[in-house]
């Protein structure tokens, strides 16, 4: 399969450019399997004098070997085996004269095989690495781990010059001039650039029999794949998100529908989160920290389509019937999945269009009270401004001024926004029917204004 061409990064891609330009830096990046961290390492590297050593599962021993193998290769001399990752770093850093990179991948596995390395890391780093000019790049996928380097109690935290959290691409940066078909996909890759690779082009419903739904693809297991080998009890995780998935979003639903206790919650939605699979949101008016009104949410779509459509088919999957699942995704697959990502980028979005709204948004998102739903709200607290829209998410029948009277009944009865200067618009994949066009709101048609 040929490699996909680089797109997006350019943010990640200038952070590691300053970093470069320092004398001595330390980064720490991190990131879910498949994000594209190492592709972003690699092209980063070109044209730069660098080692590249990603660590195996392998022990202590045989991975110094292999090491310095790399290193051989790369100062372009012979160098046997080191006693200990002291004198291997050492020897890195004098192996060549002026500005070199070394980056080292899936970082874990050393810690996993050497559970010193940290505190020797740190020691390598004060006594020999900070006084050279090396710019060292350390990059893991298992999120639980990596992250707990930066942390306070850690032997490196005051080390790191950079932590980059490596994200999903945005909508705006995959998606190509057929919108909707844009959209359908990004619902299920969810801008993970290993999906994308996979998935590929033609027909949405041939790609998910022959490159997601199959059981010799990568997608069909890579949701469970990703989950034991990030976490122990892989099996209670994925029934949190099975039943998030069911349409239970608060610790005690969760906890009531999988007959657990609630106060049992905690560590695995943490971890759920860390790892980018979930989210907790609460409604846009309330503090996000206090909320009692707060919810659980799918924040990766793969995962969310996984949960929806392919595990209640798993049985049959494996047997390569796909017709119970397919029929249930033509079926549900706008109102359950498709409408909850356009709500998502539309939300995006929101942040690029302060001059038609009116102001900057300090805080975007959804509102929730009793019977009351909003897609999209955008606040100016300070300036008592609020942008309000229904993001309309259907195949057929264009939006009209049925949707916005609804949206501004539904208003009218939010306390919130007493004495806020309000604005008004919807978004739509299927344009405006030409009574709300003349409303002076506004349009947001397939990405694009309506003028």
């Amino acid at each position: 399969m040929e490699e996909m061409r680089f797109i997006g990064r350019e943010d990640e891609m200038s952070i590691l450019e300053s970093e470069y330009g320092n004398r001595c830096s330390f980064v720490l990046m991190t990131g879910r399997r498949r994000i594209g961290k190492t592709r972003l390492i690699k092209e980063f590297l070109k044209g730069k004098d660098s080692m590249y050593f990603y660590c195996n599962k392998v022990n202590s021993a045989l991975m110094l070997q292999e090491f310095s193998s790399k290193l051989s290769e790369y100062a372009g001399r012979t160098y046997g085996a080191f006693s200990d990752w002291r004198e291997a770093f050492k020897a890195f850093s004098e192996c060549k004269e002026g500005k070199k990179i070394l980056a080292i991948d899936e970082f874990q596995y050393m810690m996993y095989a050497d559970r010193d390395i940290v505190p020797y890391l740190q020691d390598i780093w004060d006594n020999i690495l900070s006084k050279t000019e090396i710019m060292l790049v350390i990059c893991g996928s298992h999120i639980s781990v990596m992250d707990n380097l930066s942390e306070y109690s850690e032997p490196l935290y005051g080390r790191f010059t950079r932590h980059m959290r490596i994200h999903s691409l945005p909508f705006d940066i995959v998606r190509d001039d057929d919108f909707i078909g844009s959209l359908e996909r990004y619902s299920i890759h969810g801008g993970v650039p290993k999906y994308m690779e996979l998935m590929g082009k033609g027909p949405l419903d041939k790609t998910l029999k022959n490159d997601v739904l199959d059981p010799s693809s990568m997608m069909s297991d890579d949701v469970l794949f990703m989950l034991n080998d990030e976490v122990r009890e892989a099996n209670s995780y994925m029934s949190i998100m099975r039943s998030i998935a069911n349409g239970n979003h608060r610790p005690r639903d969760i906890a009531s529908n999988l007959q657990i206790k609630e106060t049992s919650m905690g560590k695995p939605l943490k971890t759920l989160m860390d790892m980018g699979l979930i989210r907790r949101e609460a409604p846009v008016t309330d503090d996000p920290d206090r909320s009692k009104s707060a919810m659980y949410v799918f924040d990766d779509n793969y995962s969310s389509f996984w949960f929806k459509f392919m595990a209640p088919f798993r049985s049959a999957m494996e047997m390569r019937e796909y017709d119970g699942m397919l029929e249930y995704w033509k079926a549900h697959f706008y109102e359950n999945h498709v409408a909850f990502v356009f709500e998502e980028i539309c939300k995006r979005s929101v942040y690029g269009l302060s001059d038609e709204i009116g102001f900057i948004p300090r805080k975007v998102g959804r509102y929730w009270k009793g019977d009351c739903e909003i897609d999209l709200m955008a606040l100016d607290t300070d300036g008592k401004r609020a942008f309000v829209a229904e993001c309309k998410c259907r195949k057929e029948k264009p939006v009209g001024s049925h949707e916005l009277s609804e949206l501004m009944d539904k208003v009218s009865g939010i306390k919130e926004l007493k004495g806020y200067k309000i604005a008004y618009g919807l978004f739509s994949i299927t344009g405006f029917t030409d009574d709300v066009r003349e409303k002076g709101i506004l349009l947001i048609d397939r990405g694009k204004r309506v003028l």
